[in-house]
């Protein structure tokens, strides 16, 4: 149940899965690369996310509908 996508400054797509309730980040050619989040009320946990949006410091804001809140997360880039 895809609710939302978004990419950052290194073409790394986010997608927000209220099935699964967490974030799937993908790679330009549609790897998996990683998910994070789970069913929760705990701060990185999500109840029905909605959605989310990438800011020009490639934080990762994420609507957590079910919890009546905003979330943010830090992108970390790897060793260059």
């Amino acid at each position: 149940m895809p609710k939302g996508v978004a990419a950052d400054s290194e073409g790394h797509i986010y997608v927000v899965d209220a099935h699964f309730e967490n974030i799937q980040v993908f790679d330009q050619e549609g790897r998996l690369l990683m998910a994070f989040g789970q069913e929760g009320r705990a701060p990185g946990e999500f109840f029905l996310p909605a959605g989310v949006a990438i800011d020009a410091d490639d934080r990762i804001w994420v609507a957590d509908s079910g919890n009546r809140r905003i979330q943010v997360f830090q992108y970390m880039r790897g060793p260059s």
